[in-house]
Parts: C-alpha cells; sequence; structure tokens
C-alpha cells in the first residue's frame, strides 16, 4: 500500500511541476485546513467532495498530496505501534 501511495504521490507532484503549479508548503493556510478537516472522526469523501469537485486541478491535486502525507504517517504509526506490540 505504501509504495502505491508514494507512486500517487510522485504522480500529483509531477502533474504539478510539468504545469509549473505550486505545491502547497505544509504550513501554508491551505494545507493546514486540511490536515485539520483530517482529523475529524468518521471522514469520508463526502467531507471533501465540495472541494475536490469545485477546485481548479491544482487545488484538488494538492489536497491529494496533504491526504496521501497524511495516510503515510498514520500507516507509519501504525506499523511502529505493531512493531512494539509484537516485542
Amino acid at each position: 500500500m505504501l509504495a502505491s501511495l508514494e507512486e500517487l504521490l510522485g504522480d500529483y507532484c509531477d502533474f504539478l511541476r510539468v504545469r509549473a503549479l505550486p505545491i502547497w508548503e505544509k504550513e501554508i493556510r491551505q494545507a493546514r485546513f486540511v490536515r485539520r478537516l483530517g482529523t475529524k472522526a468518521d471522514l469520508n469523501y463526502e467531507d471533501y467532495r465540495e472541494f475536490c469537485e469545485t477546485r481548479a486541478a491544482e487545488v484538488v491535486a494538492n489536497i491529494g498530496i496533504c491526504l496521501i502525507h497524511q495516510t503515510n504517517f498514520l500507516l507509519d504509526r501504525q506499523i511502529r505501534r505493531l512493531e512494539r506490540d509484537l516485542i
């Protein structure tokens, strides 16, 4: 799964780079908003639908990048926890 996410992350970054569009820095307002939204319990696509269907492709690609980073972070935490539990 991590490999697939890394490949998708590369695709989103390539999409933005090829078009000379900005990749959001971690601490800009928009990226912080996406991260805060990601802390909501029972999160699903409906929580992101408006943003993904009404924003420019540049914004949607950056939202995807933020979500991949969040997912990777959570997967890393889960793997570390499973390793600790195993030991």
